[in-house]
């Protein structure tokens, strides 16, 4: 059987809402996807990666837009995660494209994808994307800019 998981994570990896901004986004994810099997909240002290997974198309220089090789893409995801594991480093580096520097995080998913040490999450929640007005609310909740990642398992 398939999940479909709704992850909503900081645009900055490293930030964790406070536990009253915590305890209120996961009562109002409860409250808009009230059909989930699964609600929970992840906190780590690492940044781990939420990915699309079947959902996973490919990954670009957030500057020009150019296709990062997927060796490339690899060989960095191994060498942070290694950097000292669970989680991972986001070290920085030049992508050969146009010299953007930036993490892993900083590169453009399609599908959405990124890194974090909070996420909020919904799983087969079976209703459809969320609205932007629902983001946004999430981000007043979470005082953050949000990164919102619909994951196929």
């Amino acid at each position: 059987m398939s999940d479909d998981t709704l992850n909503l994570i900081p645009e900055d990896p490293c930030y964790v809402p406070d536990p009253a901004a915590r305890k209120a986004a996961l009562e109002y994810l409860r409250e808009v996807t009230p059909r989930a099997m699964e609600h929970q909240e992840t906190i780590s002290d690492k940044p781990l990666f939420y990915c699309a997974y079947s959902s996973f198309e490919s990954v670009a220089c957030k500057s020009c837009k150019a296709p990062v090789e997927m060796d490339f893409w690899q060989d960095w995801m191994n060498h942070d995660i290694e950097a000292g594991g669970p989680g991972f480093d986001l070290s920085i580096r030049s992508l050969p494209c146009c010299g953007f520097e930036g993490t892993l995080h900083d590169l453009a998913y399609h599908m959405p994808q990124g890194f974090g040490c909070y996420s909020v999450e919904a799983r087969n929640w079976f209703t459809g994307p969320i609205s932007e007005e629902t983001v946004k609310r999430f981000e007043e909740i979470l005082s953050c800019p949000l990164r919102v990642i619909y994951a196929h398992i």
